[in-house]
């Protein structure tokens, strides 16, 4: 592995989201196929950092590596309204990972 990512999503936005298989599905090809939704804006923070113990564990580091992590807040149009529809936070090893951001709205 080489994240771990962590999405909190509001389920009165997102009914039955549980359902689906994500080993299988993108998160953000559901929310657009099934739900319709329509992302307006993100807004990220990146950092440097070193792992907690769950997340060390879950990346399988034996010892002390650094890594980014990036905290977002996702928001799309519902009822004419830009709403927070994704707090999300995702820790990545830095030696086999490049980060590069291109974001628009189709």
């Amino acid at each position: 592995p080489y994240s771990v990512n962590t999405s909190v999503l509001p389920q009165a936005l997102f009914p039955k989201l549980e359902f689906f298989n994500f080993n299988n599905n993108s998160l953000y090809d559901v929310l657009r196929s099934f739900y319709g939704l329509s992302f307006t804006r993100v807004r990220q923070n990146i950092d440097a950092t070193v792992g907690t113990d769950e997340v060390n564990r879950c990346l399988k580091l034996e010892t002390v590596k650094p890594l980014l992590r990036i905290d977002a807040t996702s928001c799309c149009l519902h009822n004419d309204k830009e709403t927070v529809f994704e707090i999300y936070e995702a820790v990545f090893l830095t030696d086999i990972l490049s980060y590069f951001v291109e974001k628009y709205n189709r």
